[in-house]
């Protein structure tokens, strides 16, 4: 069987996939609900960056990367070492990706007969502000406020911000579970300031403000429900229309979405002319989609 991010299972001759290992895990990047429960050496196929994730949160050392000439890694443009995967130049299988240019890259439409998409964003409505000008607005708030704590994942979106406040030229501070991550990553940063008044935590801090970076901030109830003073939308995921455009440039002839608002993307594809299906909760094999 072949494990996409654990989500569903293919059998791996349905893909004419030839493996040493009885369970093939594909690991598109290193956030800890995509990280596999289990495996066993020469058993996962990632990037030598979410390998490390792996190494460092599941407390294992000189884990083995599975090989095979026909899954080709792609970048996905999600967080640093994301992958899509491409498979025996028909499957594109697309693990959480962003086609908007960030620090670690961005996803790149490839034509494929089989598409498996990602589509967290899947609704009309989220159609996101141009990144430049979030920026401006994330650098004034930044000035104008001196104590400012910025939540995020210790793994993503953190290393994200620490690579725009270094482009800024604004010291920033960090809790230790990130400034771990970034020392086991290699990572480091001019600005980095433990001393510095900007500092990335998912704790508040007594007359800081509290703001975040997120997709989900477009949603009025965002701040609300977060309890931040101010939110800013930047996502390391594809609005809709940038799915939508993904899509038509893959140019597939079946399309399956899962995550997020599948059903309703889906159903948009299909009123588009596309042969497309949601991938419903508790299915595991492609064949349970036909």
């Amino acid at each position: 069987m072949i494990s996409f991010d654990g989500i569903f299972s293919l059998k791996a001759e349905d893909l004419k996939i030839h493996k040493p290992s009885e369970h093939l895990t594909l690991v598109s990047h290193g956030h800890s609900d995509h990280l596999p429960g289990r495996y066993k050496n020469n058993s996962i196929v990632c990037s030598e960056i979410t390998k490390k994730m792996i190494e460092l949160r599941k407390n294992k050392n000189n884990i083995e990367i599975h090989n095979d000439k026909k899954i080709e890694l792609l970048n996905s443009g999600h967080t640093l070492g994301s992958n899509m995967f491409f498979i025996n130049n028909e499957m594109l299988y697309t693990g959480d990706f962003n086609t908007e240019p960030r620090y670690c890259g961005s996803a790149v439409p490839k034509k494929c007969k089989t598409l498996l998409i990602e589509t967290t964003y899947g609704k009309p409505k989220y159609i996101f502000p141009k990144t430049k000008h979030v920026i401006e607005e994330f650098r004034d708030y930044l000035k104008e406020n001196e104590k400012t704590t910025i939540k995020a994942y210790s793994f993503g979106k953190a290393q994200e911000i620490c690579y725009l406040l270094d482009k800024l030229k604004m010291p920033f501070s960090v809790n230790y579970k990130i400034e771990r991550i970034n020392e086991h990553l290699g990572l480091k940063f001019k600005h980095f300031d433990r001393k510095a008044s900007i500092i990335l935590t998912d704790e508040k801090q007594p007359g800081y403000k509290n703001i975040s970076l997120s997709g989900w901030a477009f949603e009025p109830y965002f701040e609300r429900m977060m309890k931040l003073d101010r939110s800013f939308v930047l996502s390391d995921h594809c609005d809709y229309p940038s799915l939508v455009e993904f899509v038509r440039k893959c140019s597939p002839e079946k399309i399956y979405t899962y995550h997020g608002f599948n059903v309703e993307f889906a159903h948009d594809l299909r009123k588009a002319g596309f042969d497309a299906q949601p991938i419903l909760k508790g299915q595991k094999l492609l064949t349970d989609f036909k």
